[in-house]
């Protein structure tokens, strides 16, 4: 009879446990999510939002992309780098365009060419702020 009752009040215990343990878990990746929006707030150095492109050489067409990106502040610096490996850097900027968000954020929108043909276009939009 004792030994039904301990095997019992073990097995309500194993349960808490791994209850606690799932609770713990989920309030761990809480807290390290807001401590990464605290840090990225309280960052001295740049923000950045970074996307890639990468377009193969056309016949009869120039290589073109589109792309659109956030500012996570007011003020920001936009750069693009040549990833292509040519000698020169062909990339040029055809078109851009910048949109007021809520917030005080951004929407960067640019129009990248390669005015070569047998050339294909590769690199990254940087859009850095403090």
């Amino acid at each position: 009879e004792t030994l039904k009752e301990v095997q019992s009040a073990l097995g309500r215990l194993l349960e808490l446990k791994n209850k606690h343990a799932a609770e713990n878990e989920d309030v761990r990746h809480k807290l390290a999510a807001v401590e990464l929006e605290l840090h990225e707030i309280d960052h001295e150095g740049e923000v950045q939002n970074v996307q890639y492109f990468d377009v193969p050489w056309r016949f009869f067409h120039y290589p073109r992309a589109e792309i659109k990106l956030s500012s996570r502040h007011l003020t920001f610096t936009t750069s693009v780098i040549d990833t292509s490996g040519y000698s020169k850097e062909y990339v040029q900027v055809q078109s851009e365009t910048v949109t007021p968000l809520e917030g005080g954020l951004s929407l960067v929108e640019m129009e990248l060419v390669t005015p070569h043909v047998f050339t294909s276009m590769s690199g990254k939009v940087v859009v850095a702020s403090k």
